[in-house]
């Protein structure tokens, strides 16, 4: 961490180990401490790494910019040390240069300065410090005190000025200094081009600016009214309190690339300041070609805002979750809202479809599903019965798919209807002639007929009549004496001549008799005989005999 609201990317833990860069500064490093052990509470353990020869040496340089009106710190600028110590002398003397050699050293920096002090960091050679000395001894300071009765100028100052010339470079400036000032068309505005600001901006117009560096003392002083612009917009931007964000309006400036020419996000316009908009968190998606948001206005929320460093982050990922949440949100209601619109719909058509038909009644339906055991057919909105497999066909051998397929219209009988649990039972064979009856029919008690055993049973033998019609002849009537069981006289295959005794076409019964054949052969025999020959009998024998034949 580097500063106090560094401490919010520090995890919670119980257990705090804490070191120190030898060259940090020592108040703030015990400010950061205090702060630190409030927001994250736990066991510490600190180890002061501080240099002692560093502490002792920022103490010095507290001292002397408190007492100073220009202070020069030497030393390189990659070197922590020195960075550190630059730091702190300018957060108690307003005019702190950081130099590394003496020839960064120019009267500029030191006009209206009484007294200027000289630090250094700890590996900063000796030579550069008196070649700073030497450097400033020689300066003019006389003519630099009458200097100073002008406009006090320096890096960051803004100034009041009023437009005196307009040419290629930019617009020139009159602000009470010795030298004019310059504000390039780009530090004028970033929107219009230098040939719009060449016809709006007229002479005399008024105009606040920021000194930048880079001026020299022959040269104009280089300004910006951009930057002026930012520092006052940055006055009006609030501070973020920790773990709290706030919707803004954003409109994007330009892609923003690393060292490597990567694209790392996006410089936007927001609160009157430019922000910045990490690349992941413009869209939820990876996103490869940015070109196609500058100009466009977002709407995001600010998440972090550093009013030190001049730093704001915005980002649109949770408005987006939120947004995408809210869309499947109201996409799976609608679908429920569908769903429960057509459940109900389809409850009222087959009410209605239950209402419009009734049991034993025939209808005309449409196969909707052909299953393995039977055909569901819609007849009505909504109303779907079961064809089962044993109701297909006379002809138990027939399945599903050899009677219709989907989208057939068949001929159906309402067997029954179960409301309570959504089942109608269908029927296509109820609704067709059984081909049995029809054979049978042909047939008549007391026709006698060639027959075929086709199966021996305990209680008789099953005969064929017809390819469709079987009948039985009972143990009883297979033969004139009694027999323990029908192999004793038949066999299957065997054809023999039976008499058709009873008939229940309704049951598909028909009985036979063996055995009546044979007895009524024997009595046509029998009366032939009787017929041929002259009785010579006595009346009381042919009347026995009459008797007999009956």
């Amino acid at each position: 961490v580097e500063c106090i609201k560094d401490i919010s990317y520090v995890p919670r833990q119980e257990r705090y180990g804490v070191i120190i860069q030898t060259t940090f500064e020592l108040q703030k490093f015990n400010d950061i401490l205090q702060a630190l052990q409030e927001q994250r509470p736990g066991e510490y353990r600190v180890e002061r790494t501080i240099c002692l020869a560093t502490a002792q040496r920022q103490q010095a340089a507290v001292k002397l910019a408190a007492e100073s009106d220009a202070v020069i710190v030497i030393g390189g600028r990659n070197s922590a040390n020195t960075r550190h110590l630059f730091e702190l002398v300018q957060k108690h003397c307003r005019q702190a240069y950081h130099i590394e050699t003496a020839s960064e050293l120019s009267s500029d920096m030191l006009r209206g300065c009484n007294k200027i002090g000289i630090t250094a960091g700890a590996s900063t050679p000796d030579r550069l410090i008196k070649e700073a000395i030497l450097v400033m001894e020689n300066m003019d300071f006389e003519s630099m005190l009458n200097e100073s009765m002008e406009v006090e100028v320096y890096p960051g100052k803004v100034v009041n000025g009023t437009v005196i010339q307009l040419d290629k470079d930019g617009v020139y400036v009159s602000f009470g200094y010795r030298h004019d000032g310059l504000i390039p068309y780009s530090e004028w505005s970033q929107t219009e081009s230098a040939e719009e600001l060449q016809n709006s901006i007229k002479v005399g117009d008024e105009v606040e600016a920021k000194v930048v560096p880079g001026s020299t003392k022959s040269d104009f002083v280089r300004l910006s009214k951009i930057k002026a612009e930012r520092d006052a917009a940055w006055k009006n931007v609030a501070e973020l309190p920790e773990g709290e964000k706030r919707p803004a309006t954003v409109k994007v400036l330009r892609i923003i690339k690393n060292k490597a020419k990567n694209i790392v996000g996006l410089a936007v316009a927001v609160e009157g300041v430019e922000g910045f908009m990490p690349a992941s968190h413009v869209e939820l998606r990876r996103v490869e070609d940015f070109s196609g948001y500058i100009g466009k206005e977002l709407e995001a929320e600010i998440i972090e805002v550093d009013l030190e460093k001049k730093r704001i982050v915005v980002s649109r990922r949770d408005l987006l979750r939120a947004e995408a949440e809210a869309k499947r949100k109201a996409y799976k209601e609608a679908k429920e809202a569908r769903i429960a619109a057509a459940k109900e719909a389809r409850a009222a058509a087959e009410e209605a479809a239950y209402n419009s038909v009734e049991e034993g009644k025939v209808y005309t339906g449409k196969v909707v599903k052909v299953a393995e055991f039977g055909l569901f057919v819609e007849i009505g909105e909504g109303l779907v019965g079961l064809v089962h497999n044993t109701e297909l066909s006379w002809d138990r051998s027939v399945k599903a798919a050899d009677v219709a397929k989907e989208g057939d219209e068949v001929t159906v009988l309402v067997k029954s209807i179960d409301r309570e649990n959504k089942r109608v039972a269908l029927s296509i064979k109820a609704t067709l002639e059984d081909p049995w009856k029809v054979e049978a029919s042909q047939f008549h008690i007391g026709d006698i007929l060639d027959v075929e055993v086709v199966r021996l049973l305990a209680f008789g033998a099953i005969v064929k009549l017809s390819d469709k019609v079987e009948g039985l002849v009972h143990i009883s009537e297979i033969a004139p004496e009694r027999i323990e069981a029908p192999s004793d006289v038949l066999e299957v295959g065997q054809v023999v001549k039976a008499e058709i005794i009873k008939m229940d076409l309704d049951s598909k019964k028909i009985g036979l008799s063996i055995s009546k054949v044979k007895r009524d052969a024997e009595k046509n025999e029998f009366r032939s005989y009787m017929g041929s020959k002259k009785s010579h009998l006595s009346q009381n024998l042919s009347e026995q005999l009459e008797s007999l034949e009956k």
